[in-house]
């Protein structure tokens, strides 16, 4: 009946070790997600951000440019320059060289804005005056800067994609050891029941 009760109890520790193996990579998987949405979110926002710069020089009512400027305040700046990044790179180091790739372009890109705003106080709002030059700069400067971007969030996308495609393989193969484990103890505890018994 003793060695019973040690392999019920050997089952149990097995199982709460594999279990709380299993929870740990099951989180990890979890985090990897969540930053891969963060990043396609932040592609949106970028979206978004050029919409802003499009619609001033495409709405002839507009004369005033909403986009902003300053890439450590944007939502992408925030998490580029701050200490989520540094987790995110911590967790996949992989991220940490395309996301230091990521600041140049994306600097540029804001600054082409500033840019603009500036040929709009210069002009004092009078479109006739800064649409050419505006226009000029989001082709030569904005555009090419948003794309470098954009090609940089899709790099680190798939980097990510890659570390989720090892999380799960390692998940499945935890899951299957577990389950290994636990039948072969089981079934050595029957055994041992029904000999002893």
């Amino acid at each position: 009946f003793g060695l019973v009760l040690l392999s019920l109890s050997g089952i149990s520790g097995f199982s709460w070790y594999g279990f709380h193996s299993i929870n740990a990579e099951i989180a990890d998987n979890l985090y990897l997600s969540s930053i891969k949405a963060l990043v396609l979110q932040k592609e949106i926002d970028h979206l978004q951000w050029r919409g802003s710069v499009t619609d001033l020089l495409t709405d002839v009512q507009k004369s005033t440019l909403d986009a902003e400027s300053d890439d450590h305040k944007c939502k992408l700046g925030i998490w580029l320059y701050g200490q989520e990044r540094k987790d995110a790179e911590t967790k996949m180091p992989g991220i940490a060289p395309l996301l230091r790739q990521l600041e140049k372009p994306h600097q540029d890109m804001h600054d082409s804005a500033r840019i603009i705003q500036e040929i709009i106080v210069k002009s004092k709002g009078a479109r006739e005056v800064f649409l050419p030059e505006a226009t000029k700069i989001f082709q030569e400067k904005t555009l090419p800067a948003l794309g470098l971007v954009r090609d940089q969030l899709h790099a680190v996308n798939t980097e990510i994609d890659k570390q989720l495609g090892k999380s799960k393989e390692t998940l499945q193969t935890k899951v299957a050891f577990q389950k290994m484990l636990i039948l072969l103890v089981s079934l050595g505890a029957l055994v041992i029941g029904v000999l002893l018994s």
